[in-house]
């Protein structure tokens, strides 16, 4: 009776609807450790669950602390980043949503943690305010996307709710503030359980609003490298460990393809990656997105963050500014500009590229024909010019009259 039911719970698992109609909340079986996780394609329940869309509605969502103060540049420099989101959306069919709203107004934003809040409530507040996608998109503004053909593979979510990256074994064994989970790009599906994870977020922060050095102390117990405050990454990856029951079923950690690669190591490479073909389109070569966080980390109240930025900040914006034309480069590349930094407007496509130099060579020869011809003209002409003039020559052979 009791394999009867296992297999029972495989083939059928009992499920709980949600708003979207995706029903997600799985009896059994389940893992049980974040390295055990697969994709949807791989897991016989999750294809139970029925067919996923390949091209969902999506909703992509960065936004601009309208606190953050302006180092030299710094406007450029975001400007640069929602132009390349927007050309990543715009080849994917997706929506943009850039904000600069602040959702509590008696709140000083000069806090991290009051930062990171209002980053969640935005979250929720466009869930509730555009409720007709099946995805959204969280980037922060310090994400570059380095490959704008590669597609984020939704199929493969099937059943889950949250995707975020993050280190798995780490999270399993040893739970790491920089190395098991990074929020700084979220997938999360238009439904109960990503709404009911966040809305967890905002009320554990709520049960500490008189003391939050208690909650921090209380997560700097479970992560290691916990920063002095709390925020919204922190938080998350707490809520991962302490209720991995909950948010196993829900949220799928991604490690297949880069969405949190440094920018320190990832643009040393770059140049591998000019020419056709050379791009795999994998995620990882080159890296699906980079996060700049040193051209933006003045938006921290710091004072050690401080000292990092006047050492990083001028050679970030470089490799930033790098990053963005190689992206750039791929929008023009279907078009008749060859690169963002070229003078010249050339033909990419090799067969017009041919066709071009075919056709300007019959036309120098065809030129150089004409003057050659011109000059044999004018030549002749002179020869006949100095003949006239030879005709008195010729008229001394004449008789004279008397």
């Amino acid at each position: 009776m009791l394999l009867n039911w296992w297999c029972f719970g495989i083939l059928h698992p009992l499920t709980r609807g949600n708003s979207s109609g995706d029903s997600s909340r799985l009896a059994s079986p389940e893992p049980l450790f974040w390295s055990q996780q697969i994709p949807a394609f791989d897991s016989p329940v999750r294809r139970s669950l029925g067919s996923a869309k390949v091209n969902p509605r999506v909703l992509l969502i960065s936004a601009r602390q309208s606190h953050c103060p302006s180092p030299p540049d710094y406007n450029s420099t975001i400007l640069k980043s929602l132009r390349n989101k927007s050309d990543y959306s715009r080849r994917h069919a997706m929506d943009t949503w850039f904000s600069l709203e602040l959702l509590e107004v008696a709140v000083d934003l000069s806090n991290p943690h009051s930062s990171a809040r209002n980053k969640v409530l935005l979250l929720l507040h466009i869930m509730r305010d555009q409720p007709s996608y099946d995805w959204y998109i969280w980037m922060n503004t310090d994400v570059l996307i380095m490959d704008l053909s590669f597609r984020i593979p939704w199929e493969e979510y099937r059943g889950y709710s949250l995707v975020t990256w993050g280190d798995a074994p780490s999270l399993d064994s040893e739970p790491d503030f920089s190395r098991s989970l990074n929020t700084g790009v979220i997938l999360f599906r238009n439904d109960f359980h990503s709404r009911d994870f966040f809305d967890s977020m905002v009320q554990l922060w709520d049960s500490y609003t008189t003391n939050q050095t208690d909650l921090h102390s209380k997560m700097k117990g479970v992560i290691a490298g916990m920063p002095d405050f709390v925020c919204d990454q922190g938080t998350a990856l707490y809520l991962l460990v302490t209720q991995k029951e909950r948010w196993i079923p829900h949220v799928y950690v991604e490690e297949r393809y880069l969405i949190n690669q440094d920018w320190h190591p990832s643009l040393d490479d770059l140049d591998n990656f000019l020419e056709p073909g050379t791009r795999r389109g994998d995620g990882t070569t080159p890296p699906f997105m980079v996060r700049f966080r040193d051209c933006f980390a003045s938006c921290l109240k710091n004072s050690t963050r401080k000292v990092t930025v006047t050492m990083d900040f001028k050679a970030c914006q470089k490799r930033h500014e790098r990053a963005f034309i190689f992206a750039e480069n791929q929008v023009f590349v279907s078009s008749v500009i060859r690169t963002l930094a070229s003078i010249r407007v050339d033909e990419l496509s090799s067969s017009r590229v041919g066709k071009k130099k075919k056709k300007k060579k019959k036309k120098k020869k065809k030129k150089k024909k004409e003057k050659k011809q011109q000059q044999q003209q004018k030549k002749k002409k002179n020869v006949e010019g100095g003949g006239g003039g030879g005709g008195g020559g010729g008229v001394r052979g004449k008789k004279k009259k008397k």
